[in-house]
């Protein structure tokens, strides 16, 4: 009778057993909100190793229940990987709901017209997920093959990084990161030659092509903005038609900031630097592009307006003059200095 009375008591208490472990199981770890937990769910893990994962960074108590709960609400599919940041304040139900929804963590690497492509591996190298030095993310980078269209193929994916506000997330390899952060600029690219091949019917091989980006990563450090890109482009265009040097202060700084020197004023000596960067003193392009372009840039480098411009100088209002001749350029080099002159005379006198 004892026994049996044993029995008839565990099974009226059983359902009330369970709904408290059911219920003790289903809330929050911890009352105090406030406290992230980075979690990383690594791509394929099961409903086992997510729950396994939760319990050993003391986010859900029993693991157990986790996967026969998430099986109950027959969501196994529809949890997602991803780096996350996760309350400990939040209850079961809640921590399904983000990793259903996806809720990465996302990271941020900016590219910025105008930057260095060293500047950008170096943002690259910075990324916790990566795990490669700016040595070797240089080297996969310029062994990346690049197509545009379907006959020219060039080796090197640094002239198709594009300027833009990048989201990431902890599970892309380095391959996935490049891929994104060039993808647009292969696009405009090739846009802009099919374009201008019809334009000319001229058609563009892979050398061609590089040195329509190397253009535009000159003109970007040059040009202060669209309308002027224009201009400098066609200065550059002239120049080089003509063969006469493109005479860029943009790459004599390009020099400089790689050897780490800074200078408020370029000096004489500096436009006689043995590089092959040196457009004082070689005759056409860079063998490489000196910063990012922006799309303004590119297009300005493939599409240049229709000048006979062979100059331009800055001014005082940071606009630039462009000029045909060389009497004429001197002319507003002088105007420059002048106005330079009279400016920091007026700044000593209110001092």
């Amino acid at each position: 009778m004892k026994i049996l009375s044993l029995l008839i008591m565990i099974i009226v208490m059983l359902p009330f057993g369970l709904n408290i472990w059911v219920s003790n199981n289903l809330k929050p770890m911890s009352d105090e909100k406030g406290k992230i937990i980075n979690v990383t769910i690594p791509k394929g893990s099961s409903v086992r190793r997510i729950g396994n994962i939760l319990e050993q960074k003391r986010l859900i108590r029993d693991s157990f229940f986790f996967r026969y709960y998430v099986m109950y609400l027959d969501v196994e599919k529809a949890l997602k990987y991803g780096n996350y940041k996760l309350d400990i304040s939040e209850d079961v139900d809640s921590l399904i709901e983000k990793l259903k929804a996806g809720n990465q963590e996302k990271i941020v690497l900016k590219v910025i017209p105008g930057d260095m492509p060293q500047t950008v591996i170096r943002k690259i190298a910075k990324l916790k997920f990566i795990k490669k030095s700016t040595k070797e993310i240089a080297a996969i980078l310029q062994a990346k093959n690049i197509r545009i269209g379907k006959n020219a193929l060039i080796v090197g994916a640094v002239p198709f990084i594009r300027p833009d506000t990048y989201h990431l997330n902890s599970t892309m390899k380095l391959d996935d990161v490049i891929d994104f952060i060039t993808r647009e600029r292969i696009k405009l690219v090739d846009n802009s030659r099919e374009v201008f091949e019809k334009k000319t019917d001229k058609k563009l091989n892979s050398k061609a092509i590089l040195e329509k980006i190397i253009l535009a990563s000159i003109v970007q450090k040059e040009g202060r903005d669209r309308k002027e890109r224009f201009l400098i482009s066609s200065v550059f265009t002239n120049r080089l038609n003509r063969r006469i040097r493109l005479e860029s202060c943009a790459t004599i700084n390009y020099i400089l900031w790689k050897d780490n020197i800074k200078r408020s004023k370029l000096t004489f000596a500096d436009l006689k630097i043995k590089s092959p960067y040196n457009s004082y003193a070689n005759y056409g392009l860079p063998p490489e592009i000196i910063s990012i372009p922006s799309d303004d840039s590119i297009e300005a480098a493939f599409f240049p307006d229709k000048t006979k411009y062979l100059y331009f100088v800055l001014q005082s209002k940071g606009e630039h003059h462009f000029s045909k001749t060389l009497a004429e350029h001197n002319k507003y080099k002088r105007i420059y200095k002048r106005d330079l002159r009279k400016l920091k005379n007026a700044k000593k006198k209110q001092k």
